[in-house]
């Protein structure tokens, strides 16, 4: 399994250099998703395998490196006086910010968890993550009175979801880092606004669904739906380690996560079933899009989620099957999404010149 993980960093850290560092364009708002897909990897599923202590410091040292990519290219948009314009302008697309809220919080636990000397350096960087969620809970209550003034209901998908994600990683990111004296009644606070955003999110997705009739899953159906099951599952692990509230809560939790796992993800196979028969399958299955990474992160989550919460009889059943099977999913998923990022990143070189 060394070997395996191995070869994918090895790949990860090649297109970093070959790509990235040479020509650094302007990535996607969602361009957080990356590291939030490989992160979760980290810190939830690497404990499941048999993998040295040498070899997940370097899986962290190019998560780093990602998320510092993405910070110059959010930098650069700046500098250009296109970050209005390209990641907040539109009130559907600018969820997306949520992503480096998200992404931050992820990288700063991760440090903790296995870099812990370099705690002290976390903590500016957890500061900033704050003031940024802070900034991007304004917007997203704007985008929600525009999406209700504006009528931009048909137009709605998974990513309004990411503002239930970001809040919840606060509560993550504070409870891994300070935990003695992080204030409980914060992390209440917090898990509570965050939950409001989930069901503004989700009431808008069932009308939504509701009023597209018939709904053409191969192209109306979103990558980013997936993070209907991944918001609540952060919402678990949230109030789990947090102690917010009862361990009930967190059940209640687990088990709504996991109806919308099995419903969403049954849609997923269809979806692919119909992609396949339209579109074959490098048009229909092979393209990379950044809002693939989302399934990585909510896979992941659902396993960090599944692996504390405390259940028997049926439910610890499932409980076992999914901490057994999940993390090779993830694995699977992991290379996927890899390659297909690779692919595309030859194929933007083939056709860009280099800056």
């Amino acid at each position: 399994m060394n070997v395996f993980l191995t070869v994918i960093l090895f790949l990860v850290v090649w297109f970093i250099f070959h790509n990235k560092i040479i020509r650094l364009q302007s990535d996607p708002t969602a361009s957080g998703a990356i590291v939030m897909g490989i992160g979760v990897f980290l810190y939830g599923i690497l404990l499941f395998f048999d993998v040295s202590l040498w070899l997940r410091h370097l899986f962290v040292v190019t998560m780093v490196l990602l998320w510092i990519l993405t910070a110059l290219s959010i930098t650069k948009s700046i500098i250009h006086k296109q970050f209005i314009q390209a990641h907040l302008s539109d009130p559907i697309g600018s969820f997306a910010v949520g992503t480096w809220i998200a992404g931050t919080s992820i990288v700063c636990n991760v440090i903790v968890l296995w870099l812990s000397d370099w705690k002290l350096v976390v903590i500016p960087l957890a500061l900033f993550n704050t003031v940024m969620w802070g900034g991007y809970v304004g917007l997203v209550m704007r985008q929600f009175t525009r999406i209700w003034r504006e009528k931009h209901f048909y137009k709605v998908h998974g990513i309004l979801f990411l503002s239930t994600v970001s809040t919840q990683s606060i509560v993550v990111m504070y409870t891994h880092l300070i935990p003695d004296i992080w204030p409980i009644v914060l992390s209440q606070a917090l898990i509570v606004i965050g939950l409001v955003f989930y069901m503004l999110s989700f009431l808008m997705m069932i009308y939504k669904y509701k009023r597209n009739k018939p709904l053409n899953i191969a192209d109306q159906w979103s990558n980013t739906n997936c993070i209907i099951h991944g918001a609540m599952s952060i919402s678990g692990v949230a109030v789990f380690i947090s102690g917010a509230f009862p361990s009930y809560v967190v059940v209640m939790m687990w088990v709504w996560a996991l109806l919308w796992f099995f419903i969403v993800e049954a849609i997923e196979l269809i979806r692919i079933h119909e992609r396949y028969k339209q579109y074959g399958l490098v048009k229909g299955l092979g393209q990379y899009h950044v809002s693939q990474w989302a399934r990585n992160f909510t896979f992941g989550m659902l396993y960090v989620l599944t692996s504390l919460v405390e259940l028997d009889g049926l439910l610890a059943n499932i409980q076992s099957v999914l901490i057994q099977t999940l993390p090779w999913m993830l694995v699977i998923l992991l290379v996927i999404e890899t390659s297909l990022l690779f692919n595309h990143s030859i194929k933007m070189t083939d056709h860009r010149p280099v800056a």
